[in-house]
């Protein structure tokens, strides 16, 4: 039991770490938009593994935000979609009735002055023929939020041409105005159940160890004269190691096979918070399998020293 709240401890909290990344990029088709970025901001993000990209120019006026209908054909913009699970999404190419008729993603990109704006796409005349400035807006996807992280945060408070920064613009944005704004309100969730897991997990193993090397070692000093006879039999000191590891070895083993069905099951718990409790489940099992071994190695060379002591069995 113990093996397996601590290993369902570890796995859970790790699970929360891998889900933050997922979440993210599932709340937004884009990791960031920019609206008039500046040569410093440019610079930035060349330097991020972006993996989708697109520039806009716009045209606002007091209440309608208008889109080039050409550069949205020659880049369409995208938009989320799920499939079964929060770990199986795509993103597709909108079609400009839908853009216009649900607008919301795009536009919690833009500066919350545009909060009250609708979207609207038009023709090259119609847009050159409106009498406002031209702004440039800039939209992109990296392939990785945690990998690029520095740089995004970088990238968002630094100022754009009208000496904003991207922090500021969308200070007032109480919707989802990109993954990177998500990933990090999602971190600060998140983060805490992991460190929490972790913790657990930690603490149940602590237990787990205390548990095995009391039961194994308060038997070792009477398995000496066990050993001193097989020694006088002629039994070989490499058999002896053998005996003991294999003696040993079913301790674990059996806790740990029936920890790991527990878990296995355990784990579908956790679907309500966790949208797949299952996915690169073999991280935190590989990292636990080898604290475990090496737990195991530990109480074998303790229970060597103890039982095939050269001082005791000349006694």
């Amino acid at each position: 039991m113990l093996f397996a709240l601590a290993l369902g401890a570890i796995t859970t909290g790790i699970g929360f770490r891998n889900s933050i990344e997922n979440a993210a990029h599932a709340q937004s088709a884009y990791t960031m938009g920019i609206l008039e970025p500046s040569n410093q901001q440019k610079r930035l993000i060349a330097k991020l593994k972006v993996e989708k990209q697109g520039k806009y120019k716009l045209k606002a006026t007091e209440n309608v935000v208008y889109l080039n209908k050409k550069q949205v054909k020659d880049v369409p913009l995208q938009m989320v979609k799920f499939n079964n699970s929060l770990y199986n999404i795509k993103y597709v190419n909108q079609s400009i009735p839908a853009l216009e008729k649900n607008s919301n993603e795009i536009m919690s990109l833009l500066p919350t002055s545009y909060s009250k704006h609708r979207l609207k796409v038009v023709g090259q005349n119609a847009f050159v023929g409106i009498n406002t400035k031209n702004k440039a807006l800039f939209l992109f996807r990296v392939k990785n939020i945690t990998n690029d992280y520095a740089l995004l945060q970088k990238l968002e408070n630094t100022k754009n041409k009208d000496g904003v920064t991207v922090a500021e613009q969308l200070a007032a944005n109480t919707s989802v105005n990109g993954s990177f704004s998500s990933f990090k309100q999602l971190k600060t969730i998140f983060g805490g159940f992991e460190f929490i897991g972790i913790f657990l997990g930690v603490a149940f193993l602590a237990m787990l160890a205390s548990c095995l090397m009391f039961k194994i070692l308060s038997g070792a000093f009477a398995d000496v004269r066990r050993y001193q006879l097989l020694a006088k039999l002629g039994v070989r000191k490499r058999d002896l190691k053998w005996a003991i590891k294999k003696e040993i070895g079913i301790l674990f083993v059996l806790p740990g096979a029936l920890g790991v069905v527990h878990v296995m099951f355990g784990l579908k718990l956790f679907k309500a918070l966790l949208n797949d409790p299952y996915y690169a489940i073999w991280i935190p099992f590989t990292i636990f399998g080898l604290l475990y071994f090496g737990y195991y190695a530990g109480m074998v060379l303790m229970y060597e020293r103890i039982v095939l002591n050269k001082k005791r069995q000349s006694d």
